[in-house]
């Protein structure tokens, strides 16, 4: 009748002279139509016919126009393929399916099949002009980084398709939480055997492996498998560089499918428990971390990947306490050979020793000189504090540790009191519960115990004002002690104690 009407378009809302309104809606947010009521609505809707049960190396090649070449055979009942570009459009299916590809210079292709190559022990540690190489050099990205919780976005075909989610989670790990969404028609029980398999990827591929191999291996092409003689086995050449006759080339490991797992449509399926097994702990005393006070740190492990903190009830002068482990896991584990004694003012280049971690999932990286001078690698060995820059890693949680620096922070007299089977303990922040006591407990022994483990027990060392010297005597002198001090607080500040 002449009269304007009033358009909001922030709310999407006509407004008439006489009041009244209309409201509208539009596919871009479907979920929009959740809650409000109406006296009667008019659509606009229309149907895409796709293509019967199209696999995902059909979609890649059907959006890239045939630029990709993948080996992909999941099945999907229906792929909605958007966004400003191809690579937006196909990057959801690349990244949930963990599809590899690699440049061949015409196209990207899936890596070579066939099977992995076998690569000996012996030709590791290859290198151009006699110059050294390591054998092998091992990277693990920090459990914090990866991701504790993932959730996954779909269309799910047992409710009209409007989006549902599956969820997967690591255990008790902590860690962020990633969310992921894919345009695609799923299955409740294919979405979470998906999120599945994605959080195990992540966590498989937290592992880089460089290797040093001989002019043999010089048509290793990206794709590439190798047969390793490491745990875990498989592993895909990432990159490869030729230095030289020598091969250098970057590996991931190969991560396995994980088994199909069923779902509720409509509903979040909590994950299967996880049996915990027998937790394993320890008492460490280090007088020279707390020279004012006695401090012992508590670590704790188990050979199982579930984890979570516990009650320890600890015994202490006549009294009881109970104190909880650590938040993560302690890399803690024993000797498997003697140390043997060697100067704490030198680097220790002869001598090395091999230690078994109760969990063999666990791993321990080699690292250069200049994080040794901030405080990396530093572990406990029976009651001497060392710092390892090379690793060797022997299979099955069994490492071998070498270029030692000895008798760290005051320990110096503790060099040549190493046997078989003593503890052996990784000091991060985190890992390793600091337990304050009364000062009445030095000289005494105190207890700890799980409910339903055994006890172990330990007595608590002097703090005389002085750190016990190299020489093992009761006092040290000046520059001695400024030494040490500096050393504790370069520790401090890179995190590795908390006192």
């Amino acid at each position: 009748h002449r009269r304007r009407l009033n358009w909001e378009p922030s709310l999407g809302r006509l407004r008439w002279p006489n009041g009244s309104e209309a409201t509208l809606f539009s596919g871009d947010n479907a979920d929009g139509l959740r809650g409000p009521e109406h006296d009667f609505a008019w659509f606009l809707t229309f149907e895409v016919v796709g293509d019967e049960s199209p696999t995902t190396g059909t979609i890649l090649a059907d959006v890239s126009h045939g630029l990709i070449s993948a080996n992909a055979e999941q099945e999907l009942t229906g792929y909605a393929a958007y966004g400003q570009s191809i690579h937006a459009a196909i990057e959801p299916v690349i990244d949930c399916f963990g599809i590899e590809l690699f440049d061949d210079g015409s196209a990207l292709r899936s890596p070579l099949s066939g099977v992995a190559e076998l690569v000996d022990d012996n030709v590791l540690g290859n290198s151009a002009d006699n110059e050294k190489a390591s054998r092998v050099r091992r990277e693990q990205t920090p459990a914090r980084s990866l991701p504790a919780t993932l959730r996954l976005r779909y269309y799910d075909q047992a409710r009209d398709f409007q989006t549902g989610e599956a969820r997967a989670r690591a255990g008790e790990q902590s860690g962020s939480e990633k969310q992921l969404e894919i345009p695609a028609a799923l299955s409740a029980d294919d979405a979470k055997s998906l999120a599945e398999q994605m959080l195990t990827r992540e966590w498989a591929r937290r592992d880089r492996l460089r290797l040093s191999l001989p002019p043999r291996f010089l048509d290793l092409a990206p794709g590439a498998r190798l047969e390793v003689p490491l745990s875990p086995g498989r592993w895909f050449v990432e990159q490869s560089t030729i230095d030289g006759l020598a091969v250098r080339v970057d590996l991931r490991p190969v991560s396995a499918s994980a088994a199909a797992l069923s779902a509720d449509a409509g509903r979040i399926v909590a994950n299967r428990d996880e049996v915990a097994g027998a937790v394993s702990i320890a008492l460490l005393d280090v007088p020279a971390l707390s020279p004012n006070s006695p401090t012992l740190l508590l670590a704790a492990s188990s050979p199982t990947p579930a984890w979570k903190r516990s009650r320890v009830d600890l015994s202490v002068v006549g009294q009881n306490m109970s104190v909880r482990t650590a938040p993560r896991k302690s890399v803690l584990g024993s000797a498997a050979t003697i140390l043997v004694a060697a100067d704490p003012s030198q680097i220790d280049l002869t001598n090395s020793i091999d230690v078994l971690l109760i969990d063999a999932n666990q791993w321990l990286t080699s690292c250069d000189d200049g994080a040794l001078a901030a405080g990396a690698n530093l572990a406990l060995i029976g009651r001497e504090l060392v710092q390892f820059a090379d690793v060797t890693p022997l299979g099955s949680g069994r490492f071998r540790l070498g270029r030692l620096l000895r008798g760290r922070v005051g320990t110096g007299s503790e060099v040549s009191s190493h046997v078989v089977g003593e503890v052996f303990c990784l000091i991060e922040t985190g890992s390793v519960q600091q337990i304050v006591l009364p000062i009445a407990s030095i000289g005494t022994e105190v207890a700890a115990q799980m409910p339903g483990s055994d006890t172990v027990s330990l007595t608590v060392s002097p703090r005389a004002s002085a750190i016990a010297s190299p020489s093992g005597g009761a006092t040290i002198d000046a520059e001695a002690r400024a030494s040490i001090d500096q050393i504790l607080t370069t520790m401090r500040q890179h995190g590795q104690i908390g006192i």
